[in-house]
């Protein structure tokens, strides 16, 4: 980063803004085209840019009316969605697709009948299409933390109890 003085004003140190994105969907003589207008960690990082940014690209694909609309559409859609949730959501529908779930047993002890861990069974497939098996041995501990494992031992209970 070079010598600086830790004490100048002049020094400017971002925070990493989220990752965010607006959508629109416009209409220009009965043609429907969908806008994707997204804002990453290097991007302008403010709500206020990417209003702009979603009102001149929609502008330049319909009137000046319907740009304005999708730049207070952009606005709103900022302010309501949880991009954090969303991306985690994304990243769990890709971790799954690729870790098809063939068996899911739940350990349990005999004597007290607690859960003492799960066992996975998984089909693999990485990015070149290869798809090799892979199994996984969970602890209780392990199973609390993971969201996607708390689906399965909820989707493996179900079944049992059916």
């Amino acid at each position: 980063m070079g010598k600086y003085n830790k004490s100048s004003d002049k020094n400017i140190f971002k925070d990493q803004q989220p990752i965010t994105w607006t959508d629109s969907v416009v209409e220009k003589d009965g043609k429907k085209t969908a806008i994707f207008i997204p804002d990453t960690y290097n991007g302008y990082g403010d709500k206020k840019s990417l209003k702009h940014l979603t009102e001149d690209v929609v502008g330049k694909h319909s009137d000046n009316n319907t740009a304005v609309e999708a730049g207070k559409k952009a606005e709103e859609q900022l302010e309501q969605t949880d991009y954090n949730q969303l991306i985690k959501k994304i990243r769990r529908d890709k971790w799954l697709s690729q870790n098809r779930v063939m068996e899911a047993n739940v350990v349990t002890d005999p004597a007290s009948g607690e859960t003492t861990g799960m066992h996975i069974a998984l089909m693999t497939t990485n990015e070149s299409g290869f798809s090799y098996p892979r199994s996984i041995h969970l602890t209780p501990e392990q199973m609390t933390e993971n969201t996607i494992l708390k689906n399965l031992v909820r989707e493996k209970n179900d079944n049992n109890n059916s």
